[in-house]
């Protein structure tokens, strides 16, 4: 009948629109993360002129790059 096509029609245009939402929302989501590169990039640099302890250095820095 022409109500159940009513029916399902909306019942597959509101899984169409989930769909959609869905895809926009993780969308969004991932935009407003930043890669490892950019975190990379946005790093201070380590000034050349002071010694580093590369034991030390890696002991403290550990956690960032894992």
């Amino acid at each position: 009948s022409s109500f159940t096509s009513l029916i399902e029609l909306s019942f597959h245009k509101k899984l169409k629109t989930s769909a959609l939402d869905d895809f926009f929302e993780e969308s969004s989501q991932s935009q407003c993360t930043k890669s490892d590169l950019e975190l990379y990039l946005e790093e201070s640099i380590y000034p050349k002129n002071n010694p580093i302890d590369i034991v030390t250095w890696w002991k403290v820095n550990t956690p960032i790059y894992l």
